[in-house]
């Protein structure tokens, strides 16, 4: 009888085991979290969108600089589309290597740049840089 018991307390420990781990929240992959949002303020300002590309920026870039100041420092429909080839992080701080496409007197240039991203409360906030 000792042993049943015995048997039944190990069952309960693996099963006990198993649904812990299932609710164990999994790392995110800064990577590809980073990515996403590249991707996304780039949409936006391949579309024109400036305001929105704005929301991206660190708070603490937007204490130094105002939707207007961006503005005017960005060339809304300048760009046609931008490809993220690489990103680079350590901890919460990752550098983004991408390949911008855009026309300048009819032609299609393609030119790599890169960005600095940090993550700060939680979220990926682009660091912005004056040109």
């Amino acid at each position: 009888m000792g042993w049943l018991l015995a048997r039944i307390l190990g069952v309960l420990v693996v099963v006990a085991g198993f649904s812990g781990c299932a609710t164990q929240k999994v790392p995110e992959d800064a990577d590809a979290a980073v990515a996403a949002r590249v991707k996304e303020r780039w949409q936006a300002l391949v579309a024109g969108d400036v305001p929105k590309a704005y929301e991206f920026l660190s708070p603490g870039s937007k204490t130094v600089y105002s939707l207007d100041v961006y503005r005017s420092s960005m060339r809304p429909g300048f760009w046609k589309a931008v490809d993220v080839e690489k990103v680079e992080c350590t901890g919460d701080v990752c550098e983004v290597f991408t390949q911008m496409t855009y026309v300048y007197n009819g032609m299609t240039i393609k030119t790599p740049a890169k960005e600095s991203w940090i993550k700060e409360d939680g979220v990926w906030w682009y660091l912005h840089k004056s040109q």
